[in-house]
């Protein structure tokens, strides 16, 4: 009886995995973010999202596939390939002339179907009013003042123009780590994006601003974020969409 039951819970894994396994196959359209942990984001027929998923790794079932991956604030054909390297499959990226190509941060699109992206320039040093700004949104939210790392960028979305600021006190001994990430509007209304707080500084996230990125396929930008624990930690990647309207920021799931 116990045998039986075992082979019936085995069946079953196994065809749920095949199952997802084809479903991941039927779609055509697709954006691939990222290497390890990436994250792919589906799309159905109308160029609606379908759905987003973390992958801990892509598979050989992505490779030998055309894609148009970002390079250099455009899209160019290429290929994925996997090779072993220091005992990982690591996804590489190749050209349509099979000449490897390097990026920062893979993002690969597979079907017939625009993806807007903008680069956007990121400071690292704090004005007065950055200063001030940043001095209020800390005391609003119970933080300390002592931060150490600093990264602003001006952006538009959704016609308003916004500025994203990023904050971390890692640099020094704290009780509590945090790393602060929020946008003030043209009205100095400010709005959290993520706020990431750890009494340990290993399991502190850290939060860095990749670039804008219309993930939605609706005309507007959204915050593409990347989040880790420091070197040598997977990172994941998340988008944000901001309702000038409302003054809200909410991931996109």
């Amino acid at each position: 009886m116990k045998k039986r039951i075992l082979i019936s819970i085995i069946f079953v894994l196994i065809i749920s995995y095949v199952l997802i396994f084809l479903v991941d196959l039927s779609h055509k359209k697709y954006v691939i973010i990222g290497t390890n942990n990436s994250t792919i984001v589906y799309y159905n027929d109308k160029n609606e999202i379908n759905r987003i998923v973390t992958k801990e790794k892509l598979n050989q079932k992505y490779s030998f596939e055309n894609y148009e991956f970002y390079q250099n604030s455009t899209f160019i054909n290429g290929y994925l390939s996997f090779e072993l390297m220091d005992g990982r499959t690591i996804p590489l990226i190749y050209s349509e002339n099979y000449e490897k190509l390097y990026s920062d941060l893979l993002i690969a699109k597979k079907g017939n179907f625009d993806l807007k992206i903008k680069d956007v320039q990121v400071y690292n040093e704090a004005s007065l009013e950055d200063e001030n700004i940043i001095k209020k949104a800390l005391l609003e939210n119970s933080l300390d003042l002592d931060y150490s790392d600093f990264k602003k960028s001006k952006i538009q979305i959704d016609n308003d123009l916004l500025t994203l600021y990023i904050i971390n006190n890692y640099g020094k001994k704290h009780d509590v780590y945090y790393c602060f990430a929020f946008i003030i509007n043209s009205n100095n209304q400010v709005s959290i994006v993520e706020l990431s707080k750890s009494n340990e500084p290993i399991n502190a996230e850290r939060i860095i601003f990749q670039n804008l990125i219309d993930i939605d396929l609706d005309d507007q930008y959204e915050l593409l974020l990347e989040t880790n624990n420091g070197d040598n930690t997977s990172s994941y990647y998340r988008f944000y969409k901001y309702n000038s309207a409302s003054n809200e920021i909410n991931e996109l799931k």
